[in-house]
């Protein structure tokens, strides 16, 4: 899947501010969440920009968000306003409905607050981009209790929140894709199966499977010398 990817406001457009800063939140996910969503297969566009108006901000993810052809938007974002928990929006009828549904759930999972749920808004990003898209408000910046349980969440149970609820990656011509479980990776195919002490060609490039059907990562490179991927 190609997922184009922006974390709100900017610099000059700052968002929420309490207890946490809204930019410097967003911004540090999205660079985690880039390499993670690329490792589970997906092709990635950031699309955060440091436009100087909020109005201008806005309309530049969406134009690149729209230029990159991608097939999902997902905007990050972080609440205010005396409440706490995670939720996510989607503008009405969207398809990307199932994939926030899951987001929220996962990364209030992993944060261990309040998970708000499915909502659906005209936001800026979610009625004029020309995929399905989402915003995920994260936690509340202005809340105790959402800051610390921000700043001791690791990074990792972050991000696979947010991986797991979208899935494996590029989808080729066996239907498969990439899914994470607690010992690694593994190439599951639509009938439930996988891989297994084989070699195989994912999107151009051969991988490893162990006894398992685990790929620890390594694949053959263009010289045929195998290298460590992951």
């Amino acid at each position: 899947m190609k997922i184009a990817i922006a974390g709100g406001h900017s610099k000059a457009a700052p968002g929420a501010s309490g207890y946490l800063d809204e930019y410097e939140a967003d911004r540090g996910f999205v660079g985690q969440l880039i390499p993670a969503l690329k490792a589970a297969g997906h092709m990635v566009v950031n699309c955060s920009n440091e436009a100087a108006t909020s109005n201008a901000e806005l309309a530049e993810e969406v134009r690149l968000a729209n230029e990159s052809g991608a097939d999902l938007f997902i905007a990050i974002h972080f609440n205010a306003g005396g409440g706490t928990g995670t939720e996510a929006y989607v503008y009405p009828g969207s398809s990307a409905a199932q994939y926030a549904a899951r987001m929220s759930a996962n990364v209030a999972a992993a944060l261990g607050i309040r998970d708000r749920g499915l909502k659906t808004a005209s936001f800026h990003v979610l009625r004029n981009t020309s995929m399905p898209a989402l915003l995920l408000e994260v936690c509340f910046v202005d809340d105790v209790t959402d800051r610390d349980a921000w700043s001791r969440t690791h990074w990792s149970e972050l991000t696979d929140a947010v991986v797991s609820a979208i899935g494996g990656g590029i989808m080729p011509q066996d239907g498969g894709g990439w899914v994470r479980y607690e010992a690694g990776w593994w190439w599951k195919y639509p009938d439930g199966t996988w891989p297994a002490n084989e070699w195989k060609n994912v999107n151009g490039e051969w991988f490893w499977f162990d006894s398992r059907g685990s790929s620890p990562g390594f694949r053959w490179d263009d010289g045929r010398n195998r290298r460590r991927r992951r």
